[in-house]
């Protein structure tokens, strides 16, 4: 985590250091981070990411790097009440996105998508520009996780995200490949603000739908996910993420 001089309150929860902060104020603090060349690596944690720090070292390590760490989860925002350092609202990736998207250009914001497909990438970018004729999207690249693996085209990749002239790249490659990405890929890179967003992209070109506004703020939204992609949620949702329990009760002893 880099120190500067730009305004942001933060809650430990953990073992990170969360943003004290809404969506709103969060978007301004991104703004503020390019207008004055601050860089910045941006996490959106929810509940399988606190598992995944657990059990993943080069994750963890990563984490402990990041300089923006969202609440991307009420659970999260609920514990935190319960221990008294209580983050204002959930701040999750996809509204995150949405909202920066929408921002006008006049606030200077450069945008590159890297990660899931071409074709989510480009429909998510017509999406985008529908909503904002404004909005400057100045590429996008969808690489396979072999090439991802090599060291030719990683350096080719990094050099078409800097010659794009992008300030803030977004990056769709799920948790936690997309943070592990960034953590490995930022000194190569001349974007200033760097955001892991999952299915943000897919959620944009709607490709998955996103759950109702009423399930997001009852917390199940993870539920809605599960009964609309059983085969590939299952094991995550009921297996994996049930040991947040534990992750939980061991921070809440802890506190007192």
């Amino acid at each position: 985590m880099r120190e500067n001089d730009l305004n942001q309150q933060r809650r430990r929860l953990f073992g990170m250091w969360f943003a004290d902060m809404t969506l709103e104020q969060t978007a301004n603090y991104i703004v503020e981070c390019v207008r004055k060349n601050v860089k910045q690596t941006v996490h959106t944690v929810n509940v399988d990411h606190l598992v995944l720090r657990e059990q993943d070292e080069h994750y963890r390590k990563a984490s402990d790097s990041a300089d923006l760490i969202t609440a991307d989860g009420m659970p999260i925002v609920w514990f935190s009440r319960l221990v008294g350092r209580a983050l204002p609202e959930r701040v999750a990736g996809a509204d995150l996105v949405h909202k920066l998207l929408l921002l006008p250009a006049e606030q200077g914001l450069r945008f590159f998508f890297l990660g899931t497909t071409t074709e989510v990438c480009a429909k998510a970018r017509e999406v985008a520009m529908d909503a904002n004729p404004s909005v400057q999207i100045v590429g996008f690249a969808s690489p396979t996780p072999g090439e991802l693996r090599d060291p030719e085209v990683i350096t080719s990749l990094q050099a078409q995200i800097n010659e794009s002239g992008a300030n803030v790249l977004l990056v769709a490659l799920g948790a936690p490949k997309q943070e592990i990405l960034i953590y490995r890929w930022e000194a190569h890179l001349d974007t200033v603000v760097n955001i892991g967003v999952g299915a943000s992209l897919d959620f944009l070109a709607g490709k998955v739908a996103r759950a109702p506004r009423w399930v997001q703020r009852m917390g199940i939204e993870w539920l809605y996910r599960l009964s609309r992609e059983p085969r590939r949620m299952w094991r995550r949702y009921l297996i994996r993420d049930s040991r947040f329990v534990i992750i939980a009760l061991r921070e809440l002893f802890a506190s007192r």
